[in-house]
């Protein structure tokens, strides 16, 4: 029986996270040989030595926020192309964001601070990002502002971050290591969304989803849009990717003897989650074309909720459990409603919902949005009481080591 003690934690728990060591490597090229060494550099040559780790993620996650501020505030509701100088500027948020990531590790290990809350706050930014970078990219690609709502690049949008970032935690939480492949999102996925975002700059998101002559005269080609093949090129690294790290799970359990059909379990929160999100995108329901940041951000907030409890189950050795504090319940109840034609038909627009789910979805955004923030303040504030540390300083900078050449999550 385990004894709460700490609030989120029990005393087992809270003894774990003080004994935790971070296990894992990053095996990108780019990440080693690029990624890494630059951001070493600019940790020795630009930080003080008194800037906690957590403000330089902090400082990361702040730069795709603006850009997704940026993008609503010269398009409302996505329903128009923003200027060109808007997605140059995305592409700097997204470089900007990975190199203060891979910072903060290194100022870590440089000041000697590296502990659990470290690790939780950069997953749980990053997790953030993965929602905030998903919508971005569908405003670069054009997918909105076209009112297409193109259900493939969506989802593709969607999945490439959602799905392999829940699988890598989960992966973490059974083999107690993260192994990120040579070819991974962090690395050449953000890599690619800055590319994306400059040729956008250049070309305009339209270009995106037009079909193009050079595609069209390569006859053997089914893709005919440059999206498409954005969208059919992240899906195949999905796939291979989280195949590989199913089987490693299933290798390690059939070793141990253990159940295989447990560690599926713990993945059917995020598939429910997915099934609901790929009702809204297929119906083209209106509340997610004519108030798509409420929409995806309720999607991303439980998303949020989702990985965090996961990866608090892996680092104090608890057993994980899907469905406790979730709000994924009440929004599988609001696709459910949503699907019923006679209570919200859907492509009519807002006004065939206008007074029947309309009022309860913006409440339903504000309970999901305000209960995972809160969450999330209440696991920083208890990480920092179980460890006797403050989120954004160091209380003691003596026995600082240097920079090191290991992984940038080793916090």
């Amino acid at each position: 029986m385990r004894s709460k003690c700490w609030g989120l934690f029990d005393n087992e728990g809270a003894d774990a996270l003080r004994n935790y060591k971070y296990v894992g490597v990053d095996n990108s090229l780019a990440y080693k040989h690029a990624l890494s060494p630059f951001a070493e550099y600019m940790v020795v040559n630009f930080v003080p030595i008194w800037i906690a780790p957590n403000l330089i993620t902090l400082l990361g996650l702040t730069f795709p926020l603006v850009s997704l501020g940026i993008f609503a505030w010269h398009s409302p509701h996505f329903k128009t192309e923003p200027p060109a100088w808007t997605f140059f500027f995305n592409a700097f948020a997204l470089f900007a964001y990975q190199t203060l990531d891979n910072m903060d590790g290194k100022q870590a290990r440089r000041t000697n601070s590296s502990n659990a809350l470290g690790m939780v706050f950069d997953h749980g930014c990053d997790a953030i990002n993965a929602g905030i970078g998903a919508i971005n990219l569908l405003v670069v690609l054009g997918i909105v502002s076209s009112g297409e709502w193109d259900a493939f690049l969506v989802l593709s949008a969607f999945a490439s971050p959602f799905v392999p970032f829940y699988v890598a935690t989960w992966e973490e939480y059974y083999t107690g290591a993260l192994v990120l492949p040579i070819i991974n999102g962090p690395a050449e996925g953000v890599l690619m969304g800055v590319f994306i975002s400059i040729l956008s700059g250049f070309l305009g998101s339209a270009w995106w989803i037009k079909e193009h002559k050079f595609l069209l005269a390569l006859e053997w080609m089914p893709l005919k849009r440059p999206g498409d093949l954005v969208g059919c090129f992240s899906l195949v690294g999905v796939i291979v990717t989280c195949i590989s790290q199913i089987v490693n799970v299933m290798v390690l359990q059939f070793k141990k003897g253990r159940s295989l059909l447990h560690p599926l379990r713990d993945l059917l929160p995020f598939v429910f989650l997915a099934i609901g999100t790929h009702v809204l995108v297929v119906t083209k329901h209106a509340f997610l074309t004519e108030a798509p940041l409420l929409t995806m951000g309720a999607v991303s907030s439980i998303f949020v909720e989702q990985v965090v409890s996961l990866m608090l189950a892996h680092m104090t050795h608890s057993p994980y459990i899907p469905y406790h504090r979730t709000l994924l319940p009440p929004f599988l109840g609001f696709v459910a409603m949503m699907s019923i034609e006679w209570l919200a038909p859907v492509k009519e627009g807002l006004d065939a919902v206008e007074g029947r789910l309309w009022g309860l979805w913006q409440g339903h955004f504000a309970i999901v949005f305000g209960y995972t923030a809160l969450y999330l303040v209440l696991v920083v504030a208890d990480l920092s009481r179980v460890l006797g540390v403050r989120p954004f300083t160091i209380a003691d900078i003596g026995g600082v080591v240097g920079v090191g050449n290991g992984s940038k999550k080793r916090r």
